[in-house]
């Protein structure tokens, strides 16, 4: 399974009003030529915080004999729970959302909106090791049928039609943008401790 479509669906308009007003005229915090982006719930209430990329700490060479969390605090990646605090683009629909995710109990932290601009692609990586429970939730703002998540499973065109998608992350996979317009997701990391999902549950409520 690529992914899981959870059951309800928001108001994907309203979002993209919310990003065209409020999020659009701030200069996205860039972490290469094609990928960055806006947080929305970051370790201290900038939009511009959360940025950094935790995937050299999955690399067994680097830091060898190093705890997980002391790689990842040498690339600047803090705990997960740090990244609770609403940022200056987190008001209004978008404050909606994340607090209807908060209620579902998926326990959303460093959400952010995604921008992966036209014809550009993420390296290949995983975002944790094969032991642990990783999953992210994906609700596609602006997409089109050229926009793909893509690992072993296969390749999969999410949608901007409302609904939200869960996605494990520790796995190894790349993500493509072949079209001419950029693509915006809000994603966030979250635990699924309540049962909410069928297919994404954290170990806690196995």
């Amino acid at each position: 399974m690529i992914f899981e479509t959870l059951p309800f669906q928001f108001d994907v308009k309203k979002l993209q009003d919310h990003v065209r007003e409020f999020v659009l005229p701030l200069p996205p915090q860039m972490v290469g030529s094609f990928f960055g982006g806006w947080s929305v719930l970051s370790s201290d209430g900038r939009y511009k915080d959360g940025w950094g990329s935790g995937e050299k700490s999955f690399d067994p060479n680097f830091m060898p004999g190093s705890t997980m969390q002391e790689k990842l605090a040498a690339v600047g990646i803090k705990p997960l729970d740090a990244y609770s605090h609403p940022t200056e683009v987190c008001h209004g629909y978008l404050q909606e959302v994340i607090d209807t995710i908060s209620n579902w109990g998926l326990n959303p932290r460093r959400a952010r909106l995604s921008l992966l601009r036209a014809h550009g692609k993420s390296t290949l990586h995983r975002d944790a090791p094969d032991s642990e429970h990783a999953v992210r939730l994906h609700l596609p703002i602006f997409s089109n049928e050229q926009c793909t998540f893509r690992c072993e499973e296969g390749s999969a065109y999410l949608p901007a039609d409302g609904h939200a998608y869960l996605l494990r992350v520790n796995r190894m996979h790349q993500v493509f943008n072949e079209s001419d317009e950029n693509r915006i997701h809000l994603i966030m990391a979250v635990k699924d401790a309540n049962g909410f999902s069928q297919f994404h549950r954290s170990p806690k409520s196995d």
